[in-house]
């Protein structure tokens, strides 16, 4: 990987900022970084020279044992041990979300499409606490699959998460039956207090 321009530098971390062709990229791999690291209260450099390519140094605070038990504690109330089943057409925020949530303790199932999505669903409902359901993916937007899902299973819970939302797709968040929304790249703490609160409603 090499960044050719200053002003493609300073725009790396941006979220869908991206230099690939249409249809290779989401420009949202080093946003992602970017948000965990600065979450971390750590930061990122990057060091590019032409011929020989680009270094990304992540630092991070270092921490003693009474602060890593007392960030336990607060983030406990974040966690769970529900099974999600997390429906996503880019492979890298499947795996994303995956690994984040399964650091807080949730079992996690994953779907490439809506089609798949309610295929799990339909064998799997009664297992399955909350769909975390992306918008607007091809073959079957988020609002179908969400729908569909309720045939199965009135009382389904679902948490919706999009980069951009149109609004025609905002208007079903506003609705009272979509449970919550959150706003992709992922905020590990947006994403997971969002869960934590439709999970936790009767």
């Amino acid at each position: 990987m090499l960044f050719r321009s200053v002003q493609t530098l300073t725009r790396i971390f941006e979220p869908f900022f991206t230099t690939k062709e249409i249809g290779k990229g989401t420009g949202l791999g080093l946003a992602m970084v970017s948000t965990i690291v600065r979450e971390a209260k750590g930061h990122v450099e990057v060091m590019t020279k032409l011929g020989q390519g680009t270094t990304f140094q992540i630092s991070l605070p270092a921490v003693n044992k009474n602060i890593t038990q007392s960030t336990a504690n607060q983030t406990s109330v974040l966690s769970g041990t529900e099974t999600i089943l997390v429906v996503d057409d880019e492979e890298t925020l499947r795996h994303l979300a995956k690994d984040l949530l399964e650091s807080y303790g949730y079992k996690i199932l994953m779907a490439a499409d809506g089609p798949e999505a309610l295929d799990i669903y339909q064998s799997k409902y009664k297992e399955i606490s909350l769909l975390l359901l992306d918008m607007v993916m091809p073959k079957m937007g988020g609002r179908e699959v969400y729908q569909k899902a309720l045939e199965i299973n009135p009382k389904a819970k679902v948490v919706f998460a999009s980069g951009y939302c149109p609004p025609e797709e905002m208007e079903i968040v506003l609705e009272k039956s979509v449970a919550g929304f959150v706003q992709k790249p992922y905020q590990i703490e947006d994403l997971t207090s969002e869960l934590r609160r439709v999970l936790d409603k009767i």
